[in-house]
């Protein structure tokens, strides 16, 4: 493959990447608005492992997609950005869900 065309590869991964970086702080903002009532509680609990699922999934993808790009170019900058946006986002999730057990 030509250079331009791994680049270009390059480019489309890393910005899929952040799509799924964004759907999945989406998805969490979404779950965060589901309220419990009864049976609805295994749906929400369904629903949550569902997303654990990916977000380790895109983390571990990020992670190693990062590792592939070139030092200093924007797409390595943009991946790591995201992969950092993701990794604080699942420490506050997780601080908000024992702190919300705590508080039961």
């Amino acid at each position: 493959m030509s250079h331009s065309t791994t680049s270009g590869i390059r480019v489309a991964v890393s910005t899929t990447l952040l799509v799924l970086v964004a759907a999945l702080l989406a998805s969490a903002a979404y779950a965060l608005q589901l309220r419990c009532e009864g049976f609805a509680c295994t749906g929400v609990g369904i629903l949550w492992l569902a997303w654990a699922v990916v977000y380790f999934v895109v983390v571990t993808l990020c992670l190693a997609v990062r590792k592939t790009l070139p030092a200093g170019s924007v797409s390595r900058r943009l991946v790591s950005l995201g992969t950092l946006g993701l990794l604080i986002l699942g420490l506050v999730l997780l601080g908000y869900w024992q702190f919300r057990n705590a508080a039961a």
